[in-house]
């Protein structure tokens, strides 16, 4: 077995440098080849610099996460803070919410009406404009009619309170997920996931119905993100100032 303690000094340090250069250049890379993108998402804080280099690449929008005062991860749920910053530097924010949404658990009708609560709550503290859409997100590729159907009956009760609330229901996932929650009327928007080798993917890209279409994550401005693409057919794709 290669063994990093058996070469010299220098050549250690020199391999961690290359190895350093070279995620640096495939980071340069990845905010260059952005496909077209002009929206990013991130599960992380923003800070002055990354909005400056998202300014410099063409970024128009930036979406942010709503979640469970428990939140999945610390940093997860955007902050009045970040609120100030992203209007400050001209962004447009979009948001979504997610809980552990890839565990078929978390789609119950209860979990919709907690969820739906605290997303509207999380609004109303972000003074996101009524009218204006909130994403949940389903993230994971299920199928079948027991996850379609756990699912369908999550975002009834979360349609009927957010609704309630002032707001619109947007959806991400896949494009099966897509084509059923819109079918049924219970979202009027589509985020495509980037999970090509999810259900119904190929059919609903070419279908254009989408509103945003999540293409590859990578790291830029030293933030985990993916770049969005945003359908022109709609000049509303959950957006908002």
């Amino acid at each position: 077995m290669f063994n990093l303690r058996r070469l010299p000094l220098f050549l250690v340090l020199a391999s961690l440098l290359i190895g350093t250069a070279a995620y640096a250049q495939q980071a340069a890379d990845f905010c260059r080849a952005r496909l077209k993108a002009t929206a990013v998402d991130l599960s992380s804080q923003v800070d002055d610099g990354f909005l400056k280099h998202m300014k410099r690449i063409g970024i128009k929008t930036v979406i942010r996460y709503y979640d469970l005062e428990d939140e999945t991860f610390d940093g997860k749920s955007i902050t009045p803070r970040e609120r100030v910053l992203i209007k400050k530097h001209g962004f447009k924010l979009g948001v979504v919410f997610q809980h552990h949404s890839n565990r078929i658990a978390s789609f119950t009708p209860r979990s919709g009406l907690r969820d739906a609560k605290r997303a509207v709550v999380m609004a109303h503290a972000m003074r996101q404009p009524r009218g204006s859409t909130i994403y949940f997100g389903v993230d994971n590729n299920w199928d079948s009619d027991h996850a379609l159907n756990a699912v369908t009956r999550y975002f009834k009760v979360a349609k009927r309170v957010v609704t309630a609330g002032g707001y619109h229901v947007g959806v991400y996932g896949s494009g099966l997920v897509c084509d059923t929650i819109r079918g049924k009327n219970l979202a009027q928007k589509c985020w495509l996931s980037n999970a090509k080798s999810w259900p119904g993917y190929a059919d609903y890209y070419r279908s254009q119905q989408w509103h945003m279409l999540q293409t590859r994550e990578g790291v830029c401005a030293g933030h985990p993100v993916d770049f969005d693409i945003v359908n022109r057919r709609f000049a509303d794709y959950g957006q908002f100032d």
